[in-house]
């Protein structure tokens, strides 16, 4: 979550916020093993770890 921030430092603080996945699902256009496999390596009802989405 990012509250309204002055961004001209360059510096954006986030607030993270711990959640469990509740769905996965793909766009009807997209490779769905790319998307689902390697995009966020994530399972429904577990914990979303932060690692999982930081590129």
């Amino acid at each position: 979550m990012a509250l309204e921030q002055d961004l001209s430092q360059g510096e954006l603080k986030l607030a993270i916020i711990p959640e469990t996945v509740r769905q996965i699902r793909c766009a009807d256009e997209a490779d769905k093993y790319i998307t689902l496999c390697t995009d966020i390596p994530a399972y429904e009802g577990k914990l979303l770890d932060f690692i999982d989405i930081v590129i």
